[in-house]
């Protein structure tokens, strides 16, 4: 049985190597210092509105999943709203709903701060996912293109 709860101070290396394996799956690199920082930011109340949301699931005792959420503010003062991130399962816990639970869960921690909208993004080569983002009601409001 699936369990999803919040990323406690004891999670933070099996999260570590969870964030690894996405980088890895999309073909970029992992950097310590990003990692270092969010981990610092989520784990601290200094930011402005200080609302994360780190989850983690769980199956049968295993940590197979993360999650990140945060709110924030499209310019300083101005709407602000929740965002998803690093959504990640592992392989062998695909196609098990568990993703979705996270996904969900997250949106209703967000909701719980009266955020106004939720947004995620998510790279245009992740048919799976992109396919359980719409499943749990996301819709597409812009395109990012880029050139190397």
């Amino acid at each position: 049985m699936t369990r999803i709860r919040i990323m406690t101070e004891k999670d933070i290396d099996i999260a570590k190597q969870l964030m690894k394996a996405l980088v890895n799956e999309m073909n970029e690199q992992f950097n310590e210092d990003r990692w270092n920082e969010s981990i610092n930011r989520r784990l601290s109340d200094e930011e402005i509105f200080g609302i994360y949301f780190t989850l983690i699931a769980e199956e049968n005792s295993k940590i197979c999943g993360i999650a990140f959420s945060e709110v924030r503010e499209e310019i300083p003062g101005s709407v602000i709203y929740g965002y998803i991130s690093n959504v990640y399962v592992t392989p062998e816990e695909r196609k098990k709903g568990i993703g979705s639970q996270l996904l969900k869960e997250s949106i209703s921690s967000l909701r719980r701060t009266n955020v106004s909208k939720i947004r995620l993004n998510i790279k245009s080569t992740m048919g799976d996912a992109l396919k359980l983002v719409e499943k749990v009601g996301f819709k597409e409001i812009s395109k990012t293109m880029e050139i190397k």
